[in-house]
């Protein structure tokens, strides 16, 4: 994914845009290595200012490619020992998801069935005919 045009080339100055879009997608960033500069933390500072969770994973203190992870844990990221620590943090986030595409899928539905009520009123008027046989006809329930 990227916001530059097919066949741009890759130059370290625009994968910061690629991990923002990347970060953006997703409802977490899990950091399993990263070097104190390092892409990786790019792409956690971006979904933390999106509002995401980072979640990170410690490492020895001698091995320099956790660096990166243990200076996310000291900012505030999540701490992972187990894939629970992911699992269980982000179920909350997700019952959160699924509630408001729940709520958009009826605002949708709600659309339709008033652009339904139009439609049969429409024909009614066309017709001539009264809006209760329209109705019955075309099987449309008002709920009144």
């Amino acid at each position: 994914m990227s916001e530059f045009p097919l066949g741009t080339r890759a130059r370290p100055a625009i994968f910061p845009s690629h991990y923002r879009i990347i970060s953006g997608h997703a409802l977490a960033t899990v950091v399993v290595e990263a070097a104190k500069r390092s892409g990786s933390l790019i792409t956690a500072r971006l979904a933390a200012e999106q509002g995401r969770e980072v979640y990170a994973i410690p490492g020895s203190i001698h091995n320099p490619q956790t660096r990166g992870c243990h200076h996310l844990i000291q900012d505030g990221a999540m701490l992972v020992e187990t894939p629970a620590d992911i699992v269980g943090g982000l179920s909350g986030l997700v019952s959160f998801v699924i509630e408001q595409k729940f709520q958009d899928s009826e605002r949708r539905s709600e659309t339709l069935d008033r652009s339904e009520e139009r439609r049969v009123g429409k024909e009614c008027r066309s017709r001539g005919a009264p809006h209760d046989a329209t109705r019955k006809q075309n099987n449309v329930d008002l709920g009144v």
